[in-house]
């Protein structure tokens, strides 16, 4: 496969599609959408493997409210940088800087050291809950976007598609994709959504946060009644 094939009008590129032997395109990346779902995913998963560990569901919620806006920033942070900037000319790509696996480990870590020394600060004005599930959601929001990008080429074996993940120790080619300014892509994007949503994924976290609303809520009343 070449760095670069067209169909219908649009760009081909490792990593972002992938080349059928029947001819044509087919995406292989992750709209916002997806990412978001995929995001809300991991982090219910991780809060059930804690209250596995602890079995108690009082200390953990499934999941808490508060992580829900780290969560989403993260599930999305690296396109909200690395598109704009690449676009801008900035960056040699839309998949470079933030989506590398060592700006992950490194921004994880800042927020780790941010929420630790706030959480020794008698007066902030964060509550206790947020500063708790900001690192935590923000990381595994942000784990999931370059998990879902990366998820074809690493289960097909095209290793090359995702060298993007370590990045900058791997040269990367600018595309002509990212030429198009950011928003327009998204506009573009969800023009047909049914060919760019990842139906079943977004579906599952559907239908596990109105299983998890149900659960709280029959779980309150039950406490009621006792």
């Amino acid at each position: 496969m070449t760095d670069k094939e067209t169909h219908a009008g649009y760009d081909c590129f490792i990593g972002e599609y992938r080349q059928p032997l029947s001819g044509g395109c087919e995406r292989t990346d992750m709209d916002p959408i997806t990412h978001g779902a995929l995001a809300y995913l991991l982090y219910v998963g991780y809060v059930m493997g804690r209250v596995i560990i602890s079995k108690s569901t009082q200390t953990h919620h499934l999941p808490a409210t508060w992580a829900f806006v780290p969560l989403a920033i993260g599930s999305q942070f690296p396109d909200l940088i690395d598109k704009p900037l690449a676009y801008w000319g900035v960056l040699v790509s839309g998949r470079s800087l933030a989506h590398s696996a060592f700006s992950l480990l490194l921004i994880g870590a800042l927020l780790n050291s941010v929420t630790w020394i706030q959480s020794r600060d008698t007066v902030s004005r964060l509550p206790t809950r947020l500063r708790a599930s900001i690192p935590t959601a923000f990381v595994i929001g942000y784990a999931g976007h370059l998990l879902g990008d990366a998820a074809y080429g690493l289960l097909s074996g095209e290793f090359f598609s995702v060298r993007f993940l370590v990045y900058p120790v791997s040269a990367l080619s600018r595309s002509s994709g990212d030429e198009l300014a950011p928003w327009v892509r998204v506009i573009n994007l969800y023009r047909d959504p049914s060919t760019v949503i990842h139906v079943e994924i977004v579906a599952a976290a559907l239908i596990v946060f109105v299983g998890l609303r149900v659960w709280k809520y029959s779980r309150k009343r039950a406490d009621k009644l006792n």
